[in-house]
Formats: C-alpha cells, structure tokens, sequence
C-alpha cells in the first residue's frame, strides 16, 4: 500500500464512501 492509497482510505473513511468512489470524485 502506497501512501497515496492510505491517503485514499482516510479520505473515504470521513466522506463514507468506498475507495473507488473517492477515486471516481477526484
């Protein structure tokens, strides 16, 4: 796991939503 990944995961961990959602965001 990158950082960029567990970045990802805290991101989606406050937004609720799914890894790949948050990828879909941004």
């Amino acid at each position: 796991m990158t950082k960029k990944d567990t970045l990802s995961n805290l991101n989606c961990s406050f937004c609720g939503k799914s890894q790949k959602e948050v990828k879909k965001l941004i």
